[in-house]
């Protein structure tokens, strides 16, 4: 009985294990908020549970990882500037990192302008956070996306 109750545990800590690797507090989207014949602005949202936090796209070198947007190239497209935040970033000193970092909660807004050259085109590309709370940081994170334009 004893074995049966071991492997029972064991199972149930593996489960455990298992579901906590899904687990991601924030959630991205990416849609088209303006648009004209020739240009469009994109906004990349990111919904970040209560306690949670994602970092700014400037951090210091020895900082967390930065919020980055990597472009797919696209002949059809020109990128108008850098992704501006349009979320105001919290500036303070972080125990995990020992340093002043600049993090967004709840909500954090990204957008980026693009001159279209083409009518019918896709913007793509790959958007790569790192998020933490008061205990922890989870592993850098990949979100790819594309949006038609």
């Amino acid at each position: 009985m004893k074995f049966i109750y071991s492997f029972v545990l064991i199972l149930g800590f593996n489960s455990i294990t298992i579901a906590q690797g899904d687990f991601n507090p924030v959630e991205w989207q990416v849609e088209k908020i303006s648009e004209t014949d020739s240009e469009v602005e994109v906004a990349f949202t990111a919904d970040i549970q209560k306690g949670w936090v994602i970092y700014s796209q400037e951090t210091g070198e020895d900082g967390p990882i930065p919020t980055t947007f990597t472009f797919t190239p696209n002949k059809n497209i020109e990128l108008v500037g850098n992704v501006v935040e349009k979320t105001e970033v919290t500036l303070g000193y972080d125990k995990m990192f020992e340093m002043q970092v600049g993090k967004m909660k709840g909500q954090a807004v990204f957008v980026q302008k693009i001159k279209k050259k083409d009518a019918e085109t896709k913007l793509k590309g790959t958007i790569t956070y790192m998020c933490c709370d008061n205990d922890k940081c989870l592993p850098p994170k990949d979100i790819v996306f594309s949006i038609d334009l």
